[in-house]
């Protein structure tokens, strides 16, 4: 069975700059009342403590419980990227992670829109951003 995790973008009311970071343990949002806090560590080391009313500035992404073909956790919302060989040419594919008819799949447009089980194809993609990612820092990281 595969870990339930959720990577959680909070994106505090006073910036333009969304903090990104994994909950490792299952957090139930019903399971929470006003005198409840979550800590929330980041992927940069730091954390803070959310209360109910802070969790509405959050967008929860799901772990698919696969890792790409570095070892990465994929989430919902990743950016992908697959490289392979055609004959002679080397060939490139981009997608973006999403849940979609009940799986997890890779969405494409190339050269029209379409959808891969993720299952079938994490071992050969690289996840290189997420859709969160501004194009500048994403193109730094490619």
């Amino acid at each position: 069975m595969r870990p339930i995790k959720f990577r959680l973008i909070y994106q505090s009311p006073n910036t333009d700059e969304p903090n990104q970071l994994f909950v490792s343990e299952p957090i139930s949002l019903s399971g929470l009342t006003t005198a409840d806090n979550v800590q929330i560590d980041f992927t940069d080391g730091s954390y803070t403590m959310l209360d109910e009313v802070e969790l509405e500035y959050c967008k929860w992404e799901q772990f698919t419980g696969l890792t790409d073909k570095n070892g990465k956790e994929i989430c919902e919302g990743d950016r992908t990227l697959e490289k392979w060989s055609d004959l002679d040419h080397e060939r490139e594919t981009r997608g973006i992670v999403e849940y979609y008819k009940g799986c997890f799949v890779v969405k494409t447009r190339e050269p029209k829109v379409f959808r891969e089980p993720l299952s079938q194809c994490n071992k050969s993609l690289e996840i290189v951003g997420d859709i969160h990612d501004k194009p500048k820092r994403l193109k730094a990281t490619e």
